[in-house]
């Protein structure tokens, strides 16, 4: 998973604030806490497995129980043009679109 190259952000230690340039008609969305954190891990380098295992160890949790709630927050992000899948077989990661 990785960020969409459409979308600016603005990271501050708390939060960040996103504003897709493709759909300049929708509000700037602002992320907190841990969605933040999904967020700053949703840099193409990580697959969503390896985003859900990270989060699992800095939490101490088990990974099938953050797993549904990750899956359901970045495939909104997905929904709305904010985040994009790749395929890390193909040059540069290059998106599956």
């Amino acid at each position: 998973m990785r960020r969409s190259e459409d979308v600016a952000f603005v990271e501050s230690d708390e939060r960040v604030a996103l504003l897709d340039l493709a759909a300049l008609q929708d509000p700037p969305v602002v992320l907190s806490g841990t969605a933040a954190h999904i967020w700053r891990l949703l840099d193409g380098s990580r697959t969503l497995d390896e985003v859900v295992a990270h989060l699992a160890v800095e939490y101490a949790v088990e990974p099938h129980v953050i797993s549904p709630d990750v899956q359901r927050f970045v495939a909104d992000l997905t929904r709305r043009g904010l985040v994009q899948a790749y395929d890390t077989n193909t040059p540069e990661g290059t998106s599956n679109d």
